[in-house]
């Protein structure tokens, strides 16, 4: 059996805040960032976004689980598909600009992938994927949208951040792992359950 107190999960992440969530349900946590990059695995133009999660939460999991074996490390991915492609993280605000054009006007799967390894091991992984329509723009709105807020406020690859900015897709009653990426619920519940 899992023990809260004594067992510490590793998260590979810079994002402090998801560890803040874990840690609130008693668990310890702490973020290492993996290095793994995305785009040896969006090397293969074919991918879907669903393998997309899978494939790079592993990676991900299994790069810091290489520093980490006696820990559980859990890898959390999301990325928007749209069109049959999946998008790539943005690096310029003209990136951003770019995934706004893509999506503009658009139905978009977000996919959110969770992988979570110990002892070089897969212990568990998981695929959640929502389906959402961005709101229309001009190529006005657009520019004026995203340079007035720069990248600050864009989460994964190019989406604004739903919390912040709910009017920028169609549908008002959003899934909020869509919103914060990160599949809290599902992982606490892994690991109350967990018999080892």
């Amino acid at each position: 059996m899992f023990d809260i107190k004594k067992e510490t999960i590793v998260l590979t992440s810079n994002d402090k805040s998801k560890a803040d969530i874990l840690e609130k349900e008693g668990f310890r946590c702490f973020c290492f960032s993996s290095l793994f990059q995305e785009y040896k695995v969006l090397a293969n133009p074919f991918i879907t976004g669903r393998d997309f999660v899978l494939k790079y939460s592993d990676k991900r999991a299994i790069d810091v689980g290489n520093l980490y074996p006696d820990f559980y490390v859990v890898s959390v991915v999301q990325t928007i598909e749209c069109d049959g492609k999946v998008l790539k993280h943005p690096n310029c605000v003209e990136d951003v600009m770019n995934d706004f054009r893509t999506l503009n006007g658009k139905k978009f799967t977000v996919y959110t992938g969770t992988t979570i390894r110990k002892n070089f091991k897969r212990k568990w992984q998981d695929v959640k994927s929502t389906t959402l329509t961005r709101t229309y723009m001009t190529e006005q709105q657009m520019h004026d949208f995203v340079y007035k807020l720069g990248t600050s406020t864009f989460g994964v690859l190019g989406s604004v951040r739903l919390d912040e900015h709910p009017e920028m897709v169609e549908e008002k009653n959003i899934d909020p792992l869509v919103i914060n990426g990160f599949p809290a619920k599902d992982i606490v519940h892994f690991f109350k359950t967990l018999k080892e």
